[in-house]
């Protein structure tokens, strides 16, 4: 991205490519830290079953606007004009590996994805 900055608003432009800069490094790796640092084991009762949960990636997904069934793109100008928020939604992908303890079997695993809701799109980012 380029920007001209005059020399009358050198100040306004740079905290405004300043908080762009900041919003992509919290898209594109401040949230995937987060979600790959955190690890849940739980072992039940009978100690013969457990589950790990770990958080594998997550993704912002473009602002879309749901119609009946159908998802549907829409920009800025769109969004003022019938009062929606500009943002897309954030998902997470968590992988559930089921644990047998008494037997040295490969663990079956399956992985889920789960909305943990809106976050707005900041125009000029990469989103």
């Amino acid at each position: 991205m380029v920007y001209n900055i005059n020399i009358n608003n050198q100040n306004f432009l740079t905290s405004i490519y300043q908080q762009i800069i900041s919003y992509n490094n919290f898209i594109t790796n401040t949230i995937k830290n987060i979600v790959k640092k955190k690890k849940i084991k739980i072992i039940f009762k009978d100690n013969e079953f457990g589950l790990n949960i770990r958080g594998t990636n997550s993704h912002l997904t473009l602002p879309l606007k749901i119609e009946g069934k159908n998802f549907k793109k829409f920009t800025p100008f769109i969004s003022r004009l019938s009062k929606y928020s500009y943002s897309g939604i954030l998902l997470i992908a968590i992988n559930v590996e089921t644990i047998k303890l008494n037997q040295f079997k490969k663990n079956d695993s399956k992985c889920y994805f789960i909305n943990l809701g809106n976050i707005p799109i900041l125009l000029r980012s990469l989103k």
